[in-house]
């Protein structure tokens, strides 16, 4: 088990099924404490002490459960909330230097997974570009989609016995 007291305003999931922390090459991201749902991104090739203020996040509006990278585009971070929603980050190439609050800018967008439930888990087909699995634990359902085509509800729905 690991410790997280050592780990000041970082906030932990309960759920031991969720990832503390997600990175690739380019960046890290780890969820803040606080309200709203918040991912710090923290870039790689800027090592060293965080500045002082406001660090630069992701507000999710929701709190986040999960979170991913996509294995085929270091900018796109994915996100699960327990609206029932799940974020897709589209993140500048340079880097966040404010909190953002709407994933809509840049490519990015939001979309109704799993409706009255909370979405517990979310991640990318390690082979298949824009291919996600989600999964709720209320409707005992995982879903898998193709991120180009969230709008029409296109999915494969996985009934869970």
């Amino acid at each position: 088990m690991v410790s997280t007291r050592c780990f000041m305003n970082y906030h932990f999931p309960n759920d031991h099924q969720c990832f503390y922390f997600a990175a690739n090459p380019a960046r890290v991201a780890v969820p803040l404490g606080g309200p709203g749902g918040r991912l710090a991104i923290l870039e790689t090739a800027r090592p060293g002490r965080l500045p002082d203020g406001v660090t630069p996040a992701l507000i999710n509006g929701a709190t986040v459960l999960d979170f991913a990278f996509d294995p085929f585009d270091d900018a796109r971070l994915i996100a699960a909330c327990d609206d029932g929603g799940v974020r897709v980050w589209k993140l500048p190439q340079a880097g966040l230097d404010v909190p953002i609050n709407d994933p809509k800018g840049d490519g990015g967008f939001l979309w109704d997974a799993h409706p009255g439930d909370k979405v517990q888990m979310v991640k990318f087909h390690p082979l298949a570009a824009g291919v996600v699995a989600t999964a709720a634990a209320g409707d005992r359902v995982v879903k898998v989609w193709d991120l180009a085509d969230t709008a029409s509800g296109a999915m494969i729905e996985l009934q869970v016995k």
